[in-house]
């Protein structure tokens, strides 16, 4: 159970670092930091695996993740999409 984070944003989950890696291309085929930085595989709690795997459809979600000291992803916080801005 993996899931890839950047800035504390989860990205992209999977069973194994490979579908992880996967499911970050299907949902994500155009990413860019402004940091420089890069989306990183973490092993993550089975709490955790098992909220996004019930919790999470296709594209539309945005979860936060904490590293805990031995590297898991702990404690993730599911959010709604943001809104597309209305021209007004």
């Amino acid at each position: 159970m993996y899931v890839m984070v950047h800035a504390d944003e989860i990205l992209a989950f999977g069973s194994t670092p490979e579908e992880t890696s996967a499911d970050f291309v299907r949902r994500c085929p155009i990413f860019d930091t402004f940091d420089g930085s890069s989306p990183e595989i973490h092993p993550c709690s089975p709490e955790l695996y098992q909220q996004l795997q019930t919790e999470v459809d296709d594209r539309s979600f945005l979860a936060r993740c904490k590293i805990d000291s031995n590297g898991v992803a702990v404690s993730g916080e599911l959010r709604p999409p943001p809104a597309p801005r209305q021209r007004e």
